[in-house]
């Protein structure tokens, strides 16, 4: 199927490598930036650190969700045919 090799040469691209290793690089900054919030302090009331929790772990997964993609996904989301 043209949209899987298509896809499989648009993820071997050295640009799209670098973008994933710029992704997985946003990941660990978000854990990062929950580290210095929760153990370095400036953040104490239980709400903020929960919020600041949520913010930083639904970034983290978008990240992650964008590197894991694959030809599948993306046809379940357009509605699309294995044909197509």
């Amino acid at each position: 199927m043209q949209l899987d090799e298509d896809f499989a040469r648009w993820r071997e691209d050295p640009v799209t490598r670098l973008v994933f290793k710029a992704l997985i690089a946003a990941e660990g900054q978000q854990k990062a930036a929950w580290e210095a919030a929760s153990w370095g302090g400036g953040m104490v009331r239980d709400e903020e650190l929960g919020a600041l929790l949520r913010e930083l772990r639904v970034r983290a997964d978008c990240y992650r969700a964008l590197i894991d993609l694959d030809a599948d996904d993306i046809r379940q989301w357009l509605g699309m045919t294995d044909e197509q």
